[in-house]
């Protein structure tokens, strides 16, 4: 059993930087950083993710971490070409748009996510994490899920013609076992049976079925009765969008429990990797009266401004995030030497990310 966290988001984002890429020396640095990191974690490894269509300058300059990560992963792209259609130039062929989507992943990446065709339909305004205003598309679920299949099949021989390492992860949407069965069954189906090995692995999607804690455990067995085996028998299964650490329980409890067997458990978060974007830390302890104070874990959010009270209340105030930066620098630095100064520490965490 082992567990890859697939980090994606703005955080990594810096990585992709020009200013970065192009610095031999940086890439050094950072891969000597992620070593000392990530080297003889027990039972975990760790990879990055970008976007093969928003992101398709990324890959290359990613693969300069190559040295120091597990593997590189590449979405399709496909939930931004439907939510940012109008950013789609008029009249734009979408088999040539996945064409390139898929010569990008051949290019660069070890994982590589298929374009899955979502079976629903929407009855209001319903974003990727909301199921209020959509309902699984029953009737037409074949439907979806050959196209699906179709996008596998392509995305292989794109793969092979290329003699690219990169195999694809089948995304499995349905509303029950049977419809999620019958998904997986169509993609085996018309992928070749000499085929079969390039497929990596498998995600199972919600965006049909939803997303609560019943839904993430219905998931997690649905995996299991999931045919496809590298060829060591082991099975990958990359969890979507793992905002929670509570959305791991389930899976955990069947590795436990033995009703995965041989598994390689994958699963990304864009809200872990964008925490201290978005001004969240977590640290094993808190800050009263303006000094840390050490104790059980917390996730401390702080902004971006340097100037006010530092305590309001007997509590730490959100606009005065000195003395949290501090904490956090020094949390940072018992594991590896930052050599910056608070001020450049704080500027460099407050610096956008141009890509």
């Amino acid at each position: 059993m082992k567990l890859e966290y697939v980090a994606s988001g703005t955080s990594f984002m810096r990585l992709a930087n020009p200013s970065v890429s192009n610095n031999p020396a940086l890439i050094k640095l950072i891969n000597d950083i992620f070593h000392q990191f990530f080297d003889d974690q027990p039972g975990h490894t760790f990879s990055l993710l970008y976007n093969a269509w928003t992101e398709s300058n990324f890959g290359e300059r990613l693969s300069d971490f190559k040295p120091s990560i597990h593997n590189l992963h590449a979405d399709s792209g496909g939930l931004q070409m439907i939510t940012l259609a109008h950013n789609i130039p008029k009249g734009t062929n979408m088999s040539e748009l996945r064409e390139e989507v898929y010569a990008e992943q051949a290019r660069w990446a070890d994982v590589g996510m298929c374009f899955d065709e979502i079976p629903v339909i929407t009855t209001g305004i319903s974003d990727r994490n909301d199921t209020s205003n959509r309902y699984f598309d029953r009737e037409n679920r074949h439907k979806y899920a050959q196209q699906t299949a179709d996008n596998v099949k392509r995305q292989i021989e794109v793969f092979k013609a290329t003699n690219s390492k990169c195999k694809p992860f089948m995304i499995c949407q349905g509303g029950d076992l049977e419809t999620y069965l019958e998904w997986i069954n169509t993609i085996l189906e018309t992928v070749p049976k000499d085929d079969h090995s390039h497929i990596g692995g498998v995600a199972m999607g919600g965006a049909a079925l939803g997303t609560g804690p019943l839904e993430d455990i219905q998931k997690a067995f649905f995996a299991s009765q999931v045919p496809i085996r590298d060829e060591n028998g082991k099975l990958h299964l990359h969890i979507l969008g793992v905002g929670s650490v509570a959305r791991m329980i389930p899976y955990l409890i069947f590795l436990q429990n033995g009703l995965y067997g041989d598994v390689h458990v994958s699963y990304d978060s864009t809200t872990h990797t964008r925490g201290v974007e978005t001004g969240l830390y977590y640290t094993p302890g808190t800050i009263k009266g303006g000094a840390y104070v050490p104790g059980s874990g917390k996730t401390m959010k702080f902004g971006r401004a340097r100037a006010g009270d530092d305590v309001v209340d007997g509590e730490p105030n959100e606009a005065y995030p000195d003395v949290q930066y501090d904490v956090m620098k020094d949390d940072i630095e018992k594991f590896y030497n930052t050599n910056l100064t608070l001020d450049q520490f704080h500027e460099t965490l407050n610096t956008p990310s141009i890509a």
